[in-house]
Parts: structure tokens; sequence; C-alpha cells
């Protein structure tokens, strides 16, 4: 592992590097990401994926997350989340789900989970509730319209709307 990366991922807090791992599956690399992240830890997933020696199987996210870790700004990541009044939650924190902890879900838990909107009422939502819209990253006029609505719709009738946070339909 290059030795700017070590001293990088040696000073990071468990969220820190729960964020870069979201980039990580906004860059399609999801799965490998929550097996690595879910089992071995967030700091000692980074480890791990930059060694030099990595299984051949997931050098595409190590090529990931070097990308990532030479353009990410942790300081203006989180300032432009409080600014938005954005909340993380992580496995550490009282308010994550706990039927993210359920060995059913296992590695396929969320790996980090961000917040808006009314945070006190983030653990009364129910399952049979929440609904997600999943579509296109280059969205159109129409997309963005009808995607309103139906959200808007979704959230008069109790629905709590569930998000990866990616481009198109993600954002809207």
């Amino acid at each position: 592992m290059k030795k700017k990366y070590y001293e990088f991922i040696r000073n990071l807090s468990d969220t820190e590097a729960r964020v870069i791992w979201s980039y990580a599956g906004a860059n399609k690399q999801m799965p490998q990401s929550l097996v690595l992240v879910n089992s071995l830890g967030p700091i000692e997933a980074l480890r791990y994926i930059l060694d030099d020696n990595i299984n051949d199987n997931i050098l595409e996210l190590q090529k990931t997350m070097f990308e990532i870790l030479d353009t990410i700004n942790l300081k203006k990541v989180f300032e432009f989340l409080k600014m938005r009044k954005i909340r993380i939650i992580t496995p550490l924190d009282k308010l994550w789900p706990q039927n993210f902890t359920s060995p059913l879900i296992g590695y396929n838990a969320p790996i980090i989970l961000y917040i808006l909107g009314d945070q006190n009422n983030f653990n009364k939502c129910k399952l049979d509730k929440m609904v997600s819209f999943v579509g296109s990253r280059n969205m159109t006029n129409y997309g963005k319209i009808v995607t309103n609505e139906l959200v808007f719709g979704m959230l008069e009738n109790g629905y709590s709307i569930i998000s990866g946070g990616a481009l198109g339909v993600d954002s809207v």
C-alpha cells in the first residue's frame, strides 16, 4: 500500500471510512464493498483493498478506491452534509435500524445511511410503508416531473422514501 494512503487511512474515523465506501458503492462497486465492510469493518476493509497483493477479482474495486482517495475531500463532504442538514447513521449509532442487523440480511446490510428530513421519525418508519424509486441516472425533464409527483403523493400517504442518493431518479 502506498505510504500516503496508509497515513490517510490511519487517521480515519469509522464514519469517515464508511463515507468513502459509500462513494465506491455509487461507482457500481456495491456488492463487493458491502461484503468487505460488513465482514472486516470499514477501516480494515480499506487497508485490505489497497494492499499490493490484492485478489484479482477485486482489482476494479481497488482502482475505484485509489481514484476516490485521490480526489475525495472529506472536510468538504461533511460541510456539505451539515449545510444540507443531512445526518449520517452508522451501525454504531442508536438510531441504526434493528432490521439491518438481522442474519437474513447478512453482508447485504447497508454500511451507512444518510438521513434527510425529520430524524426523530426515522425509527418509526415501517417496512411496509417504505418505497424507493429506481430509474435512469440521465433523467429527462418529464421523468423529473413524474418522479416528483409520485414522491409527494407517497409522502402525503405516510410513506418514507428510501434512496441510495445516486444521480438521476435517486436525487429527485
